[in-house]
């Protein structure tokens, strides 16, 4: 019975580790297009920081690279 438990912790231990590893690879995540609606289309992006919060974090601006409309923005 007590090894039961042990390998249930394990599944359990295992299942949230890769659970925060996919989460990790969505923050790094960038896109290289998003829609404009300026031009009215799947355009490609620029990644811009826009700024550094006191806690470390980075929050970026996706701009559109034909027009300059801002189409985003991401903390990473």
């Amino acid at each position: 019975m007590n090894r039961q438990i042990d390998i249930e912790t394990l599944k359990q231990l295992y299942l949230k580790k890769q659970q925060e590893k996919e989460v990790e690879q969505y923050r790094q995540f960038s896109a290289s297009e998003l829609f404009c609606p300026v031009c009215r289309q799947a355009m490609p992006v620029r990644e811009r920081l826009l700024l550094v919060l006191p806690d470390g974090r980075e929050v970026y601006d996706y701009v559109c690279r034909s027009c300059g409309e801002s189409l985003g923005r991401k903390e990473g």
